[in-house]
């Protein structure tokens, strides 16, 4: 599938996205908690894949004085983002791999975004891009889905999500939709394939910080 029509899916999705993102992702909601916790008072912020805003509007409870800048690929996502955020927030509205900017920033974030990224080619160029885009000591943090390192991790984890999306979800929606789109769609790596691109792209130090099932939050220094 292009990136086109994973954007005008998401476009889609816009104004249900809050509902099912918590039925779809174990420990969303600790996953953005964390992340202002990762940085020591960044004065500029870059949110890449930024979707409706709730990562944002959590560094922005922490650090109301922080300079943030939004980037998503989806006109209805930054609509809704923008509805939380008010008018001193920057929106760009970009593909996650066409983004440029010329600013430097303290603080990174993705969140649900670079499993989107059709090669890991592509990948590694935003990750570089992310990486020359942060200031001297700066912070990236990404958070997203992973497949296992083998077989059987693979196997655990998709059985295990799978659970977890039952609680909340009746089986035809977990199967004849969100599995289906996973399968159709969406590019997870290996967590160790992350981790070296990371290092690979110049971060000097690269952390697991929070994992639940096949998700994890990762903390990359520059």
């Amino acid at each position: 599938m292009t990136n086109v029509n994973v954007d005008e899916a998401y476009n889609k999705q816009a104004d249900d996205y809050d509902r099912f993102i918590v039925k779809l992702i174990p420990d969303y909601l600790r996953f953005n908690a964390l992340i202002p916790r990762l940085a020591a008072k960044p004065g500029t912020v870059l949110d890449i894949g930024c979707g409706t805003g709730n990562t944002s509007a959590r560094i922005l409870e922490a650090y109301p004085k922080a300079k943030l800048t939004c980037i998503d690929p989806s006109p209805a996502m930054i609509g809704i983002a923008r509805r939380k955020l008010g008018d001193s927030v920057t929106f760009m509205e970009s593909p996650v791999e066409a983004f440029q900017t010329e600013e430097r920033f303290d603080l990174a974030v993705s969140v649900m975004v670079m499993h989107n990224i059709q090669t890991t080619a592509r990948r590694q160029e935003v990750y570089e891009k992310i990486y020359s885009a942060l200031n001297p000591g700066g912070a990236y943090v990404s958070v997203d889905i992973f497949k296992g390192e083998c077989d059987l991790s693979q196997k655990l984890f998709m059985k295990y999500w799978r659970d977890f999306m039952l609680e909340s979800m009746p089986m035809d929606e977990v199967d004849g939709k969100w599995l289906a789109l996973y399968k159709e769609k969406d590019k997870p790596l290996k967590m160790s394939e992350q981790l070296a691109m990371l290092k690979k792209a110049g971060f000097s130090s690269v952390d697991i910080i929070h994992k639940a099932m096949n998700f994890a939050l990762i903390l990359a220094l520059k």
